[in-house]
């Protein structure tokens, strides 16, 4: 349909990859959103390029790597167990998993909220500055950002359609 489309992951090989299984005409976002640096060099190098976008989708996923295979195996074990000893091995597993959890949350938080918010604040001046043109900011997530604990998702976990005016304030909540 004509949309011009970035595409950020952390490697090239990544993005070369999409773009071939997608037939995309895209161009590559190349940053690590746990390193706000990294952040920032890429934005840099958007503008340098005029690859700024003008809507963001922005899909984050990341926090469970490190105890899938532990989880997954835990499972498999349970299900070919005896039905007998089904309920320990699961509430065993359960406390090992809450330990997992909290071990991986603070990376977890990097990626799917922390560096969200780091990405935004680098693009929000780039953004286009016209009032009646409204731009789009969806946000997509794993798993472990629904294990913050407060009331209501954080902000930026919340999908909106805006002016750049309204961004900002947006972004400030």
């Amino acid at each position: 349909l004509g949309a011009e489309i970035n595409v950020g992951t952390r490697s090239i090989e990544h993005f070369d990859a999409v773009k071939d299984k997608f037939s995309l005409r895209a161009e590559p976002f190349i940053a690590d959103l746990t390193n706000e640096s990294a952040v920032g060099k890429a934005v840099r190098l958007e503008k340098t390029f005029d690859y700024l976008p003008t809507d963001i989708v922005l899909s984050a996923a990341a926090g469970m790597e490190p105890f899938m295979r532990s989880l997954m195996s835990g499972l498999a074990k349970i299900r070919r167990a005896p039905e007998g000893e089904k309920h320990g091995m699961l509430e065993e597993l359960r406390g090992e998993a809450r330990g997992w959890v909290d071990d991986a949350m603070p990376f977890a938080q990097s990626v799917n909220y922390q560096g969200n918010v780091d990405l935004l604040l680098a693009l929000k001046d780039s953004l286009p500055d016209d009032p009646q043109r409204e731009m789009r900011v969806i946000f997509y997530s794993s798993l472990p950002s629904t294990f913050v604990e407060v009331e209501e998702p954080p902000t930026s976990y919340r999908g909106i359609a805006t002016t750049k005016g309204g961004f900002e304030k947006w972004m400030e909540t």
